[in-house]
């Protein structure tokens, strides 16, 4: 269950730059939190794509079905491009891939190809291991040209229910080249991809103006200035002490409302994804198969993500409540501010001046609380409906416990939904 901070979020990136090993757990935060494990090393000297699929459970080097199914959590990262005359395969990144791309991105209408081909190499990755993993939910992650492979993979997605995230940082807009399909996928995931970029960074800002649309929600970063390569590999990004990342202090309870609300998305999703899992077995489940309930995994996965939901939604709803306190705060300041600064118009006439330019309480204040209502209220509804489906998979498995004893000795207990 992938619960992190931006900051960690972003070093969960910088590991595609490292050199991983099959089966080498992967550590962020001082080694305090487990990404899971490396299962898969992509090196695809055609394309130049250079990835790793790491899985929330150490698999051995040829997994069974069942070893496959029992992984839950999925992470792809994908590494950004080879420095110029740094290693063997920077021509391929450069020459048939982050050029060719530029030139889609910058004249869309006259596209050298459809897609360079590292970014089809990487929407095939993407899509073998959501075959792989049928039963697991998928975090991707990518800078640079890395970006714009997650980009490209995650408009591709074999299955969009089952991406939870993508965190993509300083690379170009790919939208602006995408066939309408892949903009169809690109919108249905908007509100699960974090795109972010250093407006100082020279390569992040191509295409990504504020005309265009954009792969995810496109999060323009606070940076500080470093040189032109230390810009571009992250050196521009700060935090605050909840390991934030630093936008504009007007953006920044927006984007902690919309991180909030992808991780709600993505508790509910992977919870459906656990009852097709819990459907998959028919019931029928025996004391000689492999019972995917191991060790009550499925139990622990409704009742920790339970209290992922309550905890975010809580947040999330006191996020909203607070921005709608504050259009309230500074309505009234700047209206007593004129009031002062023009002491000779009357309030009637302010406010008759304030209309004349669009700049009425209903557009700066009540419409936008009215909004927020609703984004409130469909959280609710989220949270509902999670716990219906809660409830319905915990009465699934006492269906199971009662049809199959050893299923019952291995779970044990009494159990209560969330």
């Amino acid at each position: 269950m992938s619960n992190y901070s931006e900051m960690e979020h972003l070093e969960i990136a910088k590991q595609e730059y490292k050199n991983l090993k099959l089966g080498q757990e992967i550590l962020v935060n001082n080694d305090t939190v487990s990404i899971g494990y490396v299962s898969g090393v992509i090196d695809n000297e055609s394309t130049g794509e250079q990835s790793f699929i790491i899985t929330d459970i150490p698999l051995p080097s040829n997994p069974s079905p069942a070893q496959k199914n029992a992984v839950s959590e999925v992470t792809v990262l994908y590494r950004g491009s080879t420095a110029p005359y740094g290693g063997d395969d920077w021509m391929n990144d450069w020459f048939m891939n982050d050029l060719p791309a530029a030139a889609n991105v910058l004249n869309p209408k006259f596209t050298i190809q459809a897609a360079p081909p590292q970014l089809e190499s990487a929407s095939k990755t993407l899509n073998t291991a959501m075959k792989d993993y049928p039963y697991a939910m998928f975090n991707v992650y990518g800078h640079s040209l890395g970006s714009m492979n997650g980009q490209y993979a995650l408009v591709n997605a074999l299955d969009p229910d089952r991406i939870r995230g993508g965190y993509v940082y300083n690379g170009p807009n790919i939208y602006l080249f995408l066939t309408d399909k892949q903009k169809k996928t690109a919108n249905t995931l908007q509100d699960r991809i974090f795109n972010y970029i250093d407006r100082k960074d020279l390569i992040g800002v191509v295409g990504n103006t504020s005309n265009n649309q954009t792969v995810g929600q496109l999060i323009s970063i606070k940076s500080a200035f470093y040189s032109p390569l230390d810009q571009h590999m992250f050196a521009g990004y700060q935090f605050n002490h909840k390991g934030e990342i630093l936008t504009s202090s007007k953006k920044m309870a927006e984007k902690a409302a919309k991180i909030i609300e992808a991780q709600i998305k993505g508790e509910l999703l992977a919870l459906g994804l656990l009852r097709k899992k819990l459907k998959a077995s028919g019931g029928k489940l025996s004391a000689n198969e492999a019972i995917y309930l191991e060790d009550s995994e499925a139990l622990l996965a409704v009742q920790s993500g339970g209290r992922v939901v309550k905890e975010n939604m809580d947040e999330l709803i006191k996020i909203y409540r607070d921005i709608m306190k504050a259009l309230e705060e500074n309505w009234e300041e700047g209206l007593q501010r004129v009031l002062k600064f023009v002491s000779r118009l009357s309030y009637e006439e302010v406010m008759a001046e304030f209309a004349k330019t669009g700049t009425t309480k209903e557009k700066c204040v009540d419409i936008p609380c009215a909004k927020l209502e609703e984004k409130i209220a469909k959280a609710k509804q989220q949270g509902d409906a999670f716990d219906q489906l809660s409830q319905e998979i915990v009465a699934g498995i006492e269906k199971l416990k009662v049809a199959d004893q050893q299923l019952a000795m291995q779970i044990g207990g009494s159990v209560n939904a969330p």
